[in-house]
């Protein structure tokens, strides 16, 4: 499979169960701006320009420009981290970043927002909606 992007997500466990890790702090130029945002008052505190919300991208492109990749996660130091790194291919690619792009525009904050555009969820399947795709993942407790 020939990979459109690397994904890189993560879950954070304590006493009370798993939960993704929602906030991914990075100063890499590299890293798509898709879910990012110039959090001054969380990126100052974490040594970072942009706040990222659930996941890190990098496009084929910038892969050998932006690893190794420095980044660092909101979560206490004792709880357990694990991280999943995805080679997606290109159509898991436009469906994910579609969907993102989706959810952020139909959340509580959209209402708030006249402006806001209606995005498509990206779909390979005739007369349907979802996708066919694959990708490949690899399990990481630490990187």
């Amino acid at each position: 499979m020939d990979a459109k992007a690397i994904w890189l997500r993560g879950t954070e466990r304590d006493n009370n169960g798993e939960k993704d890790i929602y906030a991914f702090y990075t100063t890499s130029v590299f890293v798509d701006q898709v879910n990012g945002a110039n959090d001054a008052y969380e990126s100052d505190e974490k040594g970072s320009t942009i706040d990222f919300e659930y996941f890190l991208r990098v496009a084929r492109e910038n892969l050998s420009a932006a690893f190794p990749l420095r980044f660092s996660v909101f979560g206490a130091v004792e709880n357990r981290h694990t991280f999943q790194i995805i080679a997606a291919s290109d159509t898991y690619d436009r469906y994910m970043r579609s969907r993102y792009k989706h959810e952020l525009n139909t959340g509580e904050s959209a209402q708030e927002n006249p402006f806001i555009e209606q995005i498509t969820v990206y779909s390979n399947i005739d007369n349907g909606i979802g996708i066919f795709a694959g990708y490949n993942y690899y399990t990481t407790p630490e990187l």
